[in-house]
């Protein structure tokens, strides 16, 4: 299993939770071969600020392009924010 810190793409509290080394293969009604399914990796990052996730995801698509990593997966929350348009003013929020 590939540590995350091998990646050199992840830090903080990240964890690979998943990702199995043999494709698992599914059964299809009336098909008695299957279906193979590509190898990924599931990331659980828990809560992680906007930037800092962006980040990340630029460093593993590098990784992912040089063949350094199967796809990911990433489970992530944002903290809570307010977004405004270019023309809003401060009496346009509410709460």
């Amino acid at each position: 299993m590939l540590a995350c810190k091998e990646t050199a793409a992840c830090s903080g509290t990240a964890k690979l939770t998943a990702w199995p080394r043999t494709a698992v293969r599914p059964r299809i009604s009336g098909s008695e071969e299957g279906i193979v399914l590509p190898e990924a990796m599931l990331l659980d990052l828990g809560l992680v600020e906007y930037r800092r996730a962006h980040d990340l995801q630029l460093r593993l698509n590098l990784l992912r392009q040089a063949g350094r990593i199967p796809d990911a997966v990433l489970m992530l929350e944002h903290p809570p924010c307010i977004t405004l348009g270019r023309v809003s003013r401060p009496e346009n929020i509410l709460v």
